[in-house]
Protein backbone atom coordinates (compact mmCIF):
# COMPACT_ATOMS: atom_id res chain seq x y z
CA UNK A 1 0.00 0.00 0.00
CA UNK A 2 2.64 2.47 1.04
CA UNK A 3 4.62 1.47 -2.05
CA UNK A 4 1.63 2.62 -4.47
CA UNK A 5 1.51 5.92 -2.68
CA UNK A 6 4.84 6.71 -3.35
CA UNK A 7 4.55 5.20 -6.70
CA UNK A 8 1.38 8.14 -7.04
CA UNK A 9 3.17 10.78 -5.85
CA UNK A 10 6.49 10.02 -8.25
CA UNK A 11 3.64 10.02 -11.08
CA UNK A 12 2.25 13.34 -10.36
CA UNK A 13 5.47 14.70 -9.87
CA UNK A 14 6.56 13.60 -12.75
CA UNK A 15 3.98 15.01 -14.83
CA UNK A 16 3.97 18.42 -13.13
CA UNK A 17 7.95 18.85 -14.40
CA UNK A 18 6.97 17.31 -17.59
CA UNK A 19 4.81 20.31 -18.32
CA UNK A 20 6.80 22.94 -16.91
CA UNK A 21 9.44 21.71 -19.71
CA UNK A 22 7.98 21.05 -22.55
CA UNK A 23 9.01 23.27 -25.23
CA UNK A 24 6.92 25.66 -27.13
CA UNK A 25 3.72 25.57 -25.68
CA UNK A 26 1.28 27.75 -27.51
CA UNK A 27 -0.14 30.72 -25.10
CA UNK A 28 -3.14 29.07 -23.25
CA UNK A 29 -6.07 31.61 -22.77
CA UNK A 30 -7.21 32.58 -19.18
CA UNK A 31 -10.17 30.03 -18.85
CA UNK A 32 -7.92 27.38 -19.94
CA UNK A 33 -4.99 28.45 -17.42
CA UNK A 34 -8.34 28.03 -14.75
CA UNK A 35 -8.83 24.72 -16.32
CA UNK A 36 -5.33 23.65 -15.88
CA UNK A 37 -5.20 24.91 -12.18
CA UNK A 38 -8.11 22.87 -11.26
CA UNK A 39 -7.29 20.08 -12.65
CA UNK A 40 -3.73 20.30 -10.92
CA UNK A 41 -5.33 21.14 -7.82
CA UNK A 42 -7.65 17.75 -8.18
CA UNK A 43 -4.72 15.63 -8.66
CA UNK A 44 -3.17 17.04 -5.98
CA UNK A 45 -6.10 16.45 -3.75
CA UNK A 46 -6.28 12.93 -5.08
CA UNK A 47 -2.46 12.27 -3.70
CA UNK A 48 -3.47 13.58 -0.94
CA UNK A 49 -6.22 11.58 0.29
CA UNK A 50 -4.32 8.53 -0.65
CA UNK A 51 -2.33 9.04 1.91
CA UNK A 52 -4.31 10.83 4.33
CA UNK A 53 -7.67 8.84 5.84
CA UNK A 54 -8.93 11.49 7.73
CA UNK A 55 -12.11 10.89 9.94
CA UNK A 56 -14.38 13.88 10.95
CA UNK A 57 -16.78 13.81 13.87
CA UNK A 58 -19.42 16.95 14.05
CA UNK A 59 -20.07 17.65 17.70
CA UNK A 60 -23.85 17.61 18.43
CA UNK A 61 -24.63 21.29 18.92
CA UNK A 62 -28.07 20.49 20.23
CA UNK A 63 -27.27 19.40 23.78
CA UNK A 64 -30.14 18.36 26.11
CA UNK A 65 -28.10 19.84 28.55
CA UNK A 66 -27.72 23.16 26.75
CA UNK A 67 -31.21 22.75 24.89
CA UNK A 68 -34.56 21.12 26.47
CA UNK A 69 -35.51 18.14 23.88
CA UNK A 70 -39.18 18.26 24.72
CA UNK A 71 -39.45 21.70 24.21
CA UNK A 72 -37.37 21.62 21.05
CA UNK A 73 -39.62 18.50 19.79
CA UNK A 74 -42.54 20.53 20.70
CA UNK A 75 -41.87 23.80 19.22
CA UNK A 76 -40.49 22.12 15.61
CA UNK A 77 -44.03 20.46 15.46
CA UNK A 78 -45.26 23.81 15.46
CA UNK A 79 -43.14 25.40 12.77
CA UNK A 80 -43.52 21.69 10.42
CA UNK A 81 -47.29 21.67 10.97
CA UNK A 82 -47.55 25.66 10.06
CA UNK A 83 -45.02 25.73 7.46
CA UNK A 84 -42.81 27.93 9.03
CA UNK A 85 -39.22 27.67 10.14
CA UNK A 86 -37.86 26.67 13.61
CA UNK A 87 -34.14 28.42 14.85
CA UNK A 88 -32.22 27.20 18.26
CA UNK A 89 -30.29 29.82 19.67
CA UNK A 90 -27.77 28.48 22.67
CA UNK A 91 -26.62 31.79 23.38
CA UNK A 92 -29.03 34.55 24.03
CA UNK A 93 -26.54 37.30 22.82
CA UNK A 94 -28.21 36.78 19.54
CA UNK A 95 -32.07 36.38 20.23
CA UNK A 96 -32.90 39.85 18.67
CA UNK A 97 -30.58 39.13 15.43
CA UNK A 98 -32.68 35.85 15.05
CA UNK A 99 -35.70 37.90 15.27
CA UNK A 100 -34.40 40.25 12.92
CA UNK A 101 -33.69 37.48 10.54
CA UNK A 102 -36.84 35.81 10.61
CA UNK A 103 -38.56 39.43 9.48
CA UNK A 104 -36.60 39.89 6.98
CA UNK A 105 -36.53 36.69 5.07
CA UNK A 106 -40.11 36.08 5.47
CA UNK A 107 -42.50 39.21 5.87
CA UNK A 108 -43.65 41.30 3.41
CA UNK A 109 -46.04 44.31 3.25
CA UNK A 110 -49.41 44.59 5.18
CA UNK A 111 -47.69 41.49 7.24
CA UNK A 112 -49.36 40.74 10.73
CA UNK A 113 -46.38 39.61 13.29
CA UNK A 114 -47.37 38.22 16.38
CA UNK A 115 -44.29 38.09 18.96
CA UNK A 116 -44.91 35.68 21.86
CA UNK A 117 -42.75 35.03 25.00
CA UNK A 118 -41.88 33.01 28.12
CA UNK A 119 -41.57 35.93 30.75
CA UNK A 120 -40.92 32.99 33.33
CA UNK A 121 -37.37 33.23 35.63
CA UNK A 122 -35.39 31.25 33.36
CA UNK A 123 -35.64 33.52 30.50
CA UNK A 124 -34.31 36.87 32.26
CA UNK A 125 -31.28 36.77 29.80
CA UNK A 126 -33.24 36.33 26.99
CA UNK A 127 -35.44 38.93 27.56
CA UNK A 128 -32.43 41.38 28.26
CA UNK A 129 -31.04 40.84 25.30
CA UNK A 130 -34.28 41.64 23.20
CA UNK A 131 -34.42 44.33 25.13
CA UNK A 132 -31.24 45.72 23.59
CA UNK A 133 -31.51 44.84 20.31
CA UNK A 134 -35.12 46.35 19.71
CA UNK A 135 -33.30 48.83 17.70
CA UNK A 136 -32.53 46.08 15.18
CA UNK A 137 -35.55 44.46 15.60
CA UNK A 138 -37.36 47.81 14.57
CA UNK A 139 -35.26 48.00 11.84
CA UNK A 140 -35.93 45.08 10.25
CA UNK A 141 -39.89 45.85 10.93
CA UNK A 142 -39.49 49.48 9.14
CA UNK A 143 -38.64 48.53 5.81
CA UNK A 144 -42.34 47.23 5.09
CA UNK A 145 -45.50 49.04 5.05
CA UNK A 146 -48.27 48.48 7.24
CA UNK A 147 -47.05 45.91 9.37
CA UNK A 148 -48.76 45.60 12.43
CA UNK A 149 -46.64 44.22 15.58
CA UNK A 150 -48.16 42.40 18.76
CA UNK A 151 -46.74 41.12 21.71
CA UNK A 152 -47.80 38.69 24.22
CA UNK A 153 -45.78 36.95 27.41
CA UNK A 154 -47.21 33.84 29.28
CA UNK A 155 -45.92 32.01 32.38
CA UNK A 156 -47.40 28.93 34.64
CA UNK A 157 -51.09 29.98 35.29
CA UNK A 158 -50.99 27.34 38.07
CA UNK A 159 -48.55 29.41 39.91
CA UNK A 160 -48.75 32.92 38.33
CA UNK A 161 -51.93 34.05 39.32
CA UNK A 162 -53.42 36.94 37.15
CA UNK A 163 -49.78 37.95 36.46
CA UNK A 164 -49.39 34.17 34.19
CA UNK A 165 -49.86 36.29 30.85
CA UNK A 166 -50.20 39.70 29.05
CA UNK A 167 -51.07 41.32 25.88
CA UNK A 168 -50.43 43.90 23.58
CA UNK A 169 -52.25 43.82 20.99
CA UNK A 170 -51.38 45.36 16.96
CA UNK A 171 -50.01 48.41 16.48
CA UNK A 172 -48.30 49.93 13.07
CA UNK A 173 -46.00 52.37 15.21
CA UNK A 174 -44.18 50.52 17.65
CA UNK A 175 -44.17 52.75 20.60
CA UNK A 176 -46.98 51.39 22.44
CA UNK A 177 -45.49 47.51 21.88
CA UNK A 178 -41.89 48.28 22.18
CA UNK A 179 -42.73 50.22 25.93
CA UNK A 180 -44.88 46.97 27.09
CA UNK A 181 -41.59 45.06 26.46
CA UNK A 182 -39.37 47.30 28.36
CA UNK A 183 -42.37 46.73 30.59
CA UNK A 184 -42.56 43.00 30.94
CA UNK A 185 -42.98 41.99 34.99
CA UNK A 186 -40.91 38.25 34.82
CA UNK A 187 -42.92 35.48 37.06
CA UNK A 188 -41.52 32.97 38.86
CA UNK A 189 -43.10 29.77 36.59
CA UNK A 190 -42.66 27.25 39.32
CA UNK A 191 -41.42 24.25 37.83
CA UNK A 192 -40.13 23.93 34.45
CA UNK A 193 -43.00 23.33 31.97
CA UNK A 194 -44.63 26.04 31.00
CA UNK A 195 -48.30 27.28 30.19
CA UNK A 196 -46.95 27.14 26.51
CA UNK A 197 -50.06 26.32 24.85
CA UNK A 198 -52.37 28.19 26.96
CA UNK A 199 -50.63 31.54 26.40
CA UNK A 200 -50.71 31.33 22.77
CA UNK A 201 -54.45 30.22 22.25
CA UNK A 202 -55.31 33.15 25.02
CA UNK A 203 -53.05 35.55 22.22
CA UNK A 204 -54.87 34.10 19.04
CA UNK A 205 -58.36 34.67 20.86
CA UNK A 206 -57.64 38.68 21.61
CA UNK A 207 -55.52 39.14 17.87
CA UNK A 208 -57.34 41.60 15.84
CA UNK A 209 -55.71 40.19 12.52
CA UNK A 210 -55.80 41.97 9.16
CA UNK A 211 -58.04 39.96 6.56
CA UNK A 212 -55.74 40.62 3.59
CA UNK A 213 -51.86 40.16 5.29
CA UNK A 214 -49.88 37.61 5.77
CA UNK A 215 -48.98 36.45 9.21
CA UNK A 216 -46.33 35.13 11.24
CA UNK A 217 -45.62 33.94 15.02
CA UNK A 218 -42.45 34.40 16.22
CA UNK A 219 -42.47 32.16 19.43
CA UNK A 220 -39.54 32.30 22.31
CA UNK A 221 -39.09 30.01 25.08
CA UNK A 222 -36.79 27.87 26.82
CA UNK A 223 -39.43 25.29 28.36
CA UNK A 224 -42.13 22.31 26.89
CA UNK A 225 -45.47 22.96 27.57
CA UNK A 226 -47.28 21.42 30.29
CA UNK A 227 -48.89 18.13 30.34
CA UNK A 228 -52.98 17.88 29.74
CA UNK A 229 -53.34 17.54 33.49
CA UNK A 230 -52.38 21.27 34.07
CA UNK A 231 -52.78 22.77 30.42
CA UNK A 232 -56.37 23.61 29.01
CA UNK A 233 -55.20 23.70 25.70
CA UNK A 234 -53.15 20.72 23.50
CA UNK A 235 -50.62 20.76 20.73
CA UNK A 236 -53.50 19.76 18.37
CA UNK A 237 -55.82 23.06 19.49
CA UNK A 238 -53.19 25.23 18.70
CA UNK A 239 -52.21 23.96 15.32
CA UNK A 240 -55.72 23.32 14.31
CA UNK A 241 -56.53 27.19 14.72
CA UNK A 242 -53.37 28.44 13.26
CA UNK A 243 -54.26 26.40 10.13
CA UNK A 244 -57.36 27.49 10.01
CA UNK A 245 -59.00 29.42 7.09
CA UNK A 246 -59.71 32.65 8.97
CA UNK A 247 -56.12 32.36 10.60
CA UNK A 248 -53.93 30.31 8.64
CA UNK A 249 -50.51 31.61 9.84
CA UNK A 250 -46.89 30.21 10.17
CA UNK A 251 -44.75 29.32 13.36
CA UNK A 252 -40.98 30.45 13.68
CA UNK A 253 -40.76 29.03 17.16
CA UNK A 254 -37.09 29.81 18.15
CA UNK A 255 -35.75 27.38 21.14
CA UNK A 256 -33.61 28.86 23.83
CA UNK A 257 -31.00 27.78 26.23
CA UNK A 258 -31.82 27.78 30.09
CA UNK A 259 -29.03 28.58 30.86
CA UNK A 260 -27.00 31.72 31.08
CA UNK A 261 -23.37 32.58 29.26
CA UNK A 262 -22.14 30.06 25.95
CA UNK A 263 -23.06 26.52 25.75
CA UNK A 264 -24.92 26.51 29.47
CA UNK A 265 -21.80 27.09 30.90
CA UNK A 266 -23.39 28.95 34.17
CA UNK A 267 -26.63 27.55 35.44
CA UNK A 268 -29.15 30.79 35.86
CA UNK A 269 -32.05 28.35 36.67
CA UNK A 270 -32.04 28.33 40.41
CA UNK A 271 -34.71 24.67 40.43
CA UNK A 272 -33.09 21.97 41.90
CA UNK A 273 -34.48 18.94 43.14
CA UNK A 274 -35.43 18.65 46.52
CA UNK A 275 -38.55 17.13 47.13
CA UNK A 276 -38.67 13.38 46.40
CA UNK A 277 -42.54 12.46 46.06
CA UNK A 278 -45.86 14.08 47.09
CA UNK A 279 -48.33 11.31 48.23
CA UNK A 280 -50.96 10.11 47.91
CA UNK A 281 -51.50 12.50 44.94
CA UNK A 282 -54.67 13.03 44.10
CA UNK A 283 -55.22 13.34 47.93
CA UNK A 284 -58.84 13.51 49.57
CA UNK A 285 -56.97 15.94 52.20
CA UNK A 286 -53.87 14.91 54.24
CA UNK A 287 -50.44 14.12 52.11
CA UNK A 288 -46.73 13.64 52.65
CA UNK A 289 -43.75 15.48 51.49
CA UNK A 290 -40.66 13.11 51.17
CA UNK A 291 -37.73 15.05 51.23
CA UNK A 292 -34.11 14.00 48.94
CA UNK A 293 -31.76 15.86 51.66
CA UNK A 294 -31.55 17.01 55.11
CA UNK A 295 -31.82 20.97 55.96
CA UNK A 296 -33.81 23.69 56.80
CA UNK A 297 -36.62 24.64 54.37
CA UNK A 298 -39.22 26.57 53.55
CA UNK A 299 -42.41 25.32 52.65
CA UNK A 300 -45.41 27.17 50.69
CA UNK A 301 -48.39 26.01 49.62
CA UNK A 302 -50.30 28.11 46.29
CA UNK A 303 -54.06 27.78 45.03
CA UNK A 304 -54.68 27.88 41.55
CA UNK A 305 -55.04 31.70 41.55
CA UNK A 306 -51.07 31.70 42.74
CA UNK A 307 -52.07 32.99 46.45
CA UNK A 308 -50.12 31.38 49.30
CA UNK A 309 -52.75 29.50 51.39
CA UNK A 310 -49.63 28.09 53.82
CA UNK A 311 -46.45 28.10 54.95
CA UNK A 312 -44.00 26.33 57.35
CA UNK A 313 -40.67 25.70 58.08
CA UNK A 314 -39.62 21.54 57.17
CA UNK A 315 -36.23 20.48 59.68
CA UNK A 316 -37.05 16.58 58.54
CA UNK A 317 -36.85 14.31 55.71
CA UNK A 318 -40.75 13.67 55.75
CA UNK A 319 -43.41 16.53 56.58
CA UNK A 320 -47.43 15.68 56.75
CA UNK A 321 -50.11 18.28 56.04
CA UNK A 322 -53.48 18.73 54.82
CA UNK A 323 -55.79 20.64 52.58
CA UNK A 324 -59.03 19.88 54.73
CA UNK A 325 -60.12 23.61 54.71
CA UNK A 326 -59.77 24.28 51.09
CA UNK A 327 -62.12 23.55 48.19
CA UNK A 328 -60.99 20.94 45.50
CA UNK A 329 -58.36 21.65 42.37
CA UNK A 330 -55.21 21.82 41.55
CA UNK A 331 -52.32 23.00 44.51
CA UNK A 332 -48.40 23.87 44.05
CA UNK A 333 -46.25 23.28 46.57
CA UNK A 334 -43.06 24.64 47.33
CA UNK A 335 -39.87 24.07 48.83
CA UNK A 336 -36.60 26.53 49.02
CA UNK A 337 -33.78 27.02 51.24
CA UNK A 338 -31.99 30.30 52.31
CA UNK A 339 -29.74 30.41 48.80
CA UNK A 340 -33.24 30.98 47.21
CA UNK A 341 -33.09 27.29 45.56
CA UNK A 342 -36.59 25.94 45.02
CA UNK A 343 -38.07 23.09 43.89
CA UNK A 344 -42.17 22.77 43.08
CA UNK A 345 -44.92 19.42 43.22
CA UNK A 346 -48.10 20.00 42.00
CA UNK A 347 -50.67 17.89 44.25
CA UNK A 348 -54.71 17.60 43.30
CA UNK A 349 -57.07 17.99 45.94
CA UNK A 350 -60.18 15.37 45.66
CA UNK A 351 -61.92 15.24 48.58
Amino acid sequence: MNMMKTNIILIVIALIAFSCSTPDKPELTESEKLELKKAHNDSLMIVFDSIMEVKVEIPQLIDSIIISPECLEQFNTLARETEGGLKVVANSKFVAKEIAGIVNNNAIDNTDLMIIIDKTSSMADDLDNIKKGLNQILNSLKQYKNIRLCVSTYGDKNIDGKLWYDYQNFETDFDGTMNFIENIQMTHGGDFPESVYDGIYEAFQEGFWQSDGKRLVILLGDAPSLDSTFTTYTEKDIINIATSENINMNFYPIVLSPYNGEFGTTQKMQNLTFIESVYPNPSNGPFTLKLNQFGTFKLEIFNQSGELIKSDLVNSETYKTDLYDYPNGLYIVRISDNDKNFDTRKIILNK
